[in-house]
C-alpha cells in the first residue's frame, strides 16, 4: 500500500508543478506542519528534507 501512496503523491507533485501546497500561503521556518490521516504522511517528509523548495514554488 506505501508504494501505492508513494507513487500518487509523486504523480500528483509533477502534475501540480512541483508544489505541495495548493492554497496561497507561504510556509515559513516558524510554521509547523501537520500531516493528519491523509495517508502515508510522505508530504511531511518532503517538507522535512526540502522545507521550502516545493511549497514555495510558485
Amino acid at each position: 500500500m506505501f508504494n501505492r501512496l508513494a507513487l500518487q503523491h509523486n504523480l500528483l507533485i509533477q502534475v501540480l508543478g512541483n508544489r505541495l501546497v495548493m492554497a496561497d500561503i507561504t510556509i515559513g521556518p516558524e510554521d509547523q506542519i501537520l500531516d493528519s490521516g491523509t495517508g502515508s504522511g510522505v508530504t511531511v517528509f518532503v517538507h522535512a528534507i526540502y522545507p521550502f523548495s516545493a511549497a514555495d514554488a510558485r
